[in-house]
């Protein structure tokens, strides 16, 4: 089941996972339901394998039209397939099931305090706390779990009581263009990046979790500390409103402006350019389940600062510097530090170098193992 995965990093995992099952474990016969118009089209199925496609509404009825899928469509599909194992790859599980069940789970407002949350709304919260009902409602029919690391795994046992034998870890992985060999001739510089100035790459659309407020607060209470420093933001205005309002406030703001530069998404094929021409990546992030930009930033040997929390110890351990994320002013402390000090900039590289051969895996790996344990409960 993978219908819910349409966008940022669940489609990535959605596209890579089914897309290796035809190499990986060919040997079975698989029905996944997706999400039409995501491109799952293009993707080569072992043979007697097929998807579904369900087709979400416009944004209006998109509440409704997922109720339908899985309470009405999804099940009617799965009854008629009479599946042998379950795998849910999005977060729930099937309360009606009649064979092994196991569920992916990667999203961290199923298991964090509410305080890591961030500039969320009312109607986020009351969601995040619909999902949570609704996932422990479906836990009781589920035989094991995924998740993407030991931190997710922990939290997991904890807050649902639930056995950690039965919860397995399938990491994620580097993209798939990052694993293959590095082209001869470095990508140049963009435009945007030939001044001179300490160039931060903050990557990322905007989520409440993602905490960019952070870099606003910063750089409007440091004075003129930082005015030959930059941060590269890659916010898009069609988001939704609060990525608006923290456009607007750049807009407005002279100061502001001149330090945060918002160039808007960037496409995969230009990502190379722009990790190999900044001096520090930043991660203001208050929850993650697991952030591939950490990977890349190591694999593309810059520094990163990040919050000192489980989720990003676990990732980067000797790899990044660590700030308070409930005291600002920590931020612009350990900024400050990393720019002045090259030498320290340096032993974060190397220890990034080290920190990524602990995450070698390849896509093939990761189907391999959830399919061994999909193979077990079966048996």
């Amino acid at each position: 089941m993978a219908h819910a995965l349409r966008g940022q990093g669940g489609l990535l995992i959605g596209h890579s996972f089914i897309g290796s099952l035809a190499e990986s474990a060919p040997q079975h016969e698989y029905l996944i339901t997706v999400p039409i118009g995501c491109g799952y089209e293009d993707i080569a199925l072992p043979p007697g394998s097929k998807f579904h496609f369900c087709e979400n509404k416009d944004s209006n009825t998109a509440f409704f039209s997922r109720v339908r899928i899985e309470f009405g469509e999804v099940p009617a599909v799965l009854k008629a397939f009479n599946p042998d194992v379950v795998f849910n790859m999005q977060n729930h599980g099937l309360r009606e099931v009649t064979c092994p069940q196991a569920i992916w789970i990667a999203n961290g407002y199923l298991v964090y305090p509410s305080k890591y949350f961030g500039n969320i709304l009312l109607r986020e919260r009351l969601q995040a706390k619909l999902q949570r009902l609704y996932l422990r409602s479906t836990l009781r029919h589920a035989d094991l779990l995924f998740c993407q690391t030991p931190v997710m795994r922990q939290r997991i046992a904890d807050y649902y009581n639930y056995d950690i034998n039965k919860i397995k870890v399938l990491p994620n992985v580097l993209s798939t263009f990052l694993q293959q060999p590095k082209r001869r001739k470095p990508p140049a510089c963009p435009d945007k990046l030939l001044d001179d100035n300490f160039k931060c790459l903050i990557l990322s659309k905007y989520y409440p979790h993602k905490n960019p407020e952070t870099v606003l607060d910063a750089c409007l209470s440091s004075g003129r500390c930082l005015d030959d420093l930059v941060f590269i933001t890659t916010l898009s205005e069609q988001q939704d409103a609060r990525t608006k309002h923290f456009l607007r406030r750049l807009d407005k703001n002279p100061h502001l402006k001149k330090l945060i530069l918002n160039i808007g998404p960037i496409p995969h094929e230009e990502l190379e350019s722009y990790y190999r021409h900044v001096q520090l990546v930043v991660m203001p992030t208050l929850m993650e389940s697991f952030s591939i930009t950490y990977l890349e930033a190591m694999h593309f040997g810059v520094p990163i600062l990040t919050t000192d929390i489980d989720f990003a110890r676990y990732l980067c351990r000797d790899a990044a510097a660590y700030y308070d994320p409930w005291r600002p002013e920590s931020f612009v402390e350990k900024l400050l530090m990393l720019k002045s000090d090259s030498e320290a900039r340096r032993k974060l590289v190397d220890a990034g170098r080290e920190q990524l051969k602990k995450f070698s895996l390849t896509w093939n790996d990761v189907v391999k193992t959830a399919i061994c344990e999909l193979e077990h409960l079966v048996g």
